[in-house]
């Protein structure tokens, strides 16, 4: 793959973005649900198209037929093709924080055996093993506590069923964030660090053929599934980016300043 200019751009940008609005208001996401879909389908389509090729597979591999599931952080609903395409489930609900979002999703796919919910992924609205399956793609790493999430996800996954998530390690400083794309988009899809976590004693070992992690694109993108009996280890979690205001001198553990990531969208 040798990704253009253009291409590079877009990828930094929707980095930028996430890495940027962790933990942010709905209304941030009201503002950009419009043009969300042309935003995020250059990097769902291209960079990104080997992980979340791989998600579904693995998850696919571990579900009953005509599962229930839950698109967590659902945002416009862009996942809800893919999840029809490979599950066929006897229904789906897409959960988001954003009214304007699930608005564009409710328009593109509500109806029928999908339906939306406005809600927060650390308390979610449903009872205990509601769902037979999971989904997260691109929502932990604009977190700060992502491990609550996935607990959440645990409480309402069925025994049995299978929680999936991507997540990005977003390159630091950020000034990198382009050549590490462009290195990235040259590799290999899937590096050797790919592995079930039961192959060697420097992983936690957790002897359940749910639990995977896979790392594509050079270890940009985390891929990871779970089952019900699971912990959830800190290498299964994206590392909150630290943002620091423009206005205040720059600490020394500070990864990305606001100016800085502003500045790169330019």
């Amino acid at each position: 793959m040798n990704p253009s200019s253009a291409d590079l751009r877009q990828w930094t940008a929707f980095l930028n973005l996430l890495s940027h609005y962790q933990d942010a208001d709905a209304s941030i996401y009201d503002a950009l649900a419009k043009g969300y879909d042309r935003f995020v389908n250059h990097w769902d389509g291209s960079f990104a198209l080997p992980a979340l090729k791989a998600l579904f597979a693995e998850m696919l591999a571990r579900l009953p037929l005509r599962p229930q599931i839950l698109d967590a952080g659902c945002g416009t609903g862009r996942q809800i093709p893919d999840i029809i395409k490979y599950f066929d489930p006897e229904f789906t609900v897409g959960i988001d924080q954003s009214p304007k979002m699930l608005e564009v999703a409710g328009r593109k796919f509500g109806g029928g055996r999908i339906r939306f919910v406005q809600g927060d992924l650390k308390e979610l609205p449903f009872r205990d093993e509601s769902f037979d399956a999971v989904i997260a793609v691109w929502v932990l790493e604009t977190m700060s506590s992502p491990r609550r999430a996935v607990q959440e996800f645990l409480r309402v996954l069925r025994p049995g069923g299978v929680i999936g998530f991507t997540f990005i390690h977003f390159p630091q400083p950020p000034d990198n964030t382009e050549l590490r794309l462009q290195v990235a988009a040259g590799a290999v899809e899937e590096t050797p660090s790919n592995h079930p976590f039961v192959s060697g004693p420097s992983i936690p070992h957790h002897n359940c053929d749910r639990s995977i992690l896979r790392r594509f694109r050079n270890d940009l993108i985390s891929v990871v599934t779970l089952g019900k009996c699971c912990p959830v280890e800190s290498l299964l979690l994206p590392t909150p980016v630290e943002i620091c205001n423009a206005d205040e001198p720059v600490q020394s553990n500070c990864k990305i300043t606001r100016t800085q990531t502003l500045n790169s969208h330019s």
